[in-house]
């Protein structure tokens, strides 16, 4: 059963804290690092290139997703950090509480508070097991502002902001922070732009088994992203959704 969460969402609250973190985060690290040198390297399509051994089969992906998630969400209850199921995950979500069988891939997000949370985080063997998986948060995090002018553009190589990464095969999910712009609006690098009424307050709810939260307004936010097919035509290429038995089917 999906429940609203109880934590409340604050958007004045929130600026202020973020203009705080983002000064004393840039006064610490002072990050020198070239912002048009790409931290994380992709080998293959949606591996990471230091621990890409090849390609793997679509439903062993799917396994070490779930696999991925669950575990990240297990850090992050150790951290006091709350995820959000986004993009393609979330329609998934949407149509049947599944992730879409032909994603290789899973997005998170989380608020720029609990990306330092996770930026900060100690003794990670005691969080997750180290031989399996890598929590890395991108230096470049500290740079807010973006070269992308839309959300499918790839001006900016580090966009992305942090990483909980599969060692054995590179597979991983990505994880960018929300941080706030104009007086109700919630920003991405990517930059994916949300009103922070569309996300907050968050609802509690499953994928595949596994614990996440999703957008308080989950429809509003999928039609900005993706039009209005995103939520009224359950087919993709070749897959279509058997509504009845809740899964997608090849055709």
């Amino acid at each position: 059963m999906e429940v609203i969460s109880d934590s409340e969402f604050d958007f004045r609250v929130f600026k202020i804290a973020f203009k705080h973190h983002a000064s004393t985060v840039n006064a610490v690290e002072n990050c020198s690092l070239d912002p048009n040198v790409k931290f994380f390297q992709d080998g293959g399509y949606h591996y990471d290139l230091r621990y890409f051994r090849g390609h793997v089969d679509s439903e062993i992906t799917r396994e070490i997703l779930l696999k991925l998630l669950r575990d990240f969400s297990k850090t992050c209850d150790s951290l006091g950090v709350t995820a959000i199921l986004m993009h393609g995950g979330l329609i998934g979500w949407y149509w049947c509480r599944k992730l879409l069988p032909w994603d290789n891939d899973l997005d998170l997000c989380v608020r720029y508070d609990d990306l330092l949370k996770l930026n900060l985080a100690p003794n990670h063997d005691q969080l997750y097991d180290v031989r399996h998986y890598l929590l890395e948060v991108n230096p470049h995090h500290v740079r807010r502002e973006t070269f992308n002018r839309h959300p499918f553009e790839n001006r900016d190589p580090n966009k992305i902001d942090a990483r909980f990464i599969h060692v054995p095969t590179g597979l991983f999910i990505d994880i960018t922070a929300l941080y706030p712009v104009g007086e109700s609006d919630l920003i991405t690098k990517c930059p994916h732009r949300y009103r922070a009424q569309d996300l907050f307050p968050l609802v509690k709810s499953e994928v595949n088994g596994i614990s996440v939260h999703v957008p308080h307004q989950v429809d509003r936010v999928l039609e900005q992203e993706y039009g209005r097919h995103a939520i009224s035509e359950p087919t993709y290429r070749d897959w279509h959704l058997n509504a009845l038995a809740k899964q997608w089917e090849r055709s």
